[in-house]
């Protein structure tokens, strides 16, 4: 019985690595389009935390490369494709969000008992996450995507191990936005209109969606603490708060709404504000 047993966790153990996120160089390849990082600005880290070490996670919206017409009470802007757009108004939900261990992490993880590990191992997939890490925060919320402010998701506690990715989760959540919208039967919810290139006609969309969605991004910062040529472990105390930036605007930057149905642009929508989220730590 007990080899038995053996055999049972240690096929399952191989299961879920196979099935481990993709490390940063892998996740490029498999179309994550989120902002690069720059000489200038923000750098992919790898972040080392102490056991326990909190983490505070922050969502925002950026309109960057539109502009607000007042008397159409829309965003405007034009794709990478060529299409002009005009958005006005827009929900999402988000379920959840978690630090994702680096592939070094969760072999190293691995080597340790089986039975010790796997309920441990972090195990996120592009539409759903099978288990989670100590970082996760699941906490539905519904947001208008014309929100000005940051909006506090929650805060949890990181592990002893290198984290370079960010799992985040996106689902109908049954909740209020800010603007007093009650999100309750779509996961997003997107209404505008767009000019295909070369042609002045407006054509109208409201485009929906139910299902939930996800992506994983790597993790960037412009913080010394964390672009140093050791990246040593965080001192005890710090506190990591992870910014994660969505942008309608890259969401849109490739699609042709004109050759998909409503609810294909609200599902490729939705999977894009996630691959193209911008996600910066800082220290406090």
């Amino acid at each position: 019985m007990m080899r038995l047993m053996l055999v049972l966790v240690g096929s399952l153990a191989v299961f879920l690595l196979r099935c481990a996120p993709l490390p940063v160089e892998e996740a490029k390849d498999a179309g994550n389009t989120s902002p690069k990082a720059t000489e200038t600005g923000p750098q992919a880290v790898m972040l080392q935390a102490q056991e326990g070490t909190k983490v505070r996670y922050l969502l925002r919206w950026s309109w960057e490369g539109a502009s607000w017409d007042d008397e159409q009470k829309a965003y405007l802007f034009q794709s990478d494709a060529g299409y002009r757009f005009g958005i006005s108004s827009g929900y999402v939900g988000t379920a959840a969000l978690q630090c994702v261990p680096s592939e070094t992490s969760r072999r190293a993880a691995s080597r340790g008992w089986a039975w010790r590990w796997l309920p441990r191992l972090a195990i996120a997939h592009a539409d759903h996450t099978i288990s989670t890490d100590t970082s996760v925060v699941s906490a539905p919320v519904a947001e208008s995507i014309f929100a000005k402010d940051a909006l506090f998701f929650g805060e949890s506690t990181l592990r002893d191990v290198r984290y370079n990715q960010l799992h985040l989760l996106m689902a109908t959540p049954n909740e209020t936005a800010s603007d007093g919208y009650l999100l309750q039967r779509w996961s997003f919810l997107l209404k505008g209109w767009y000019q295909k290139p070369a042609t002045e006609e407006k054509v109208s969309f409201q485009a929906s969606v139910s299902l939930p969605a996800g992506a994983m991004v790597p993790l960037l910062s412009a913080d010394a603490q964390l672009t140093g040529a050791t990246q040593e472990t965080l001192p005890s105390g710090s506190v990591v708060e992870v910014d994660v930036e969505r942008s309608v605007v890259r969401a849109l930057a490739a699609l042709r709404p004109d050759e998909i149905s409503e609810t294909d642009l609200a599902y490729k929508t939705l999977l894009r504000l996630g691959q193209t989220s911008s996600v910066t730590l800082t220290v406090r």
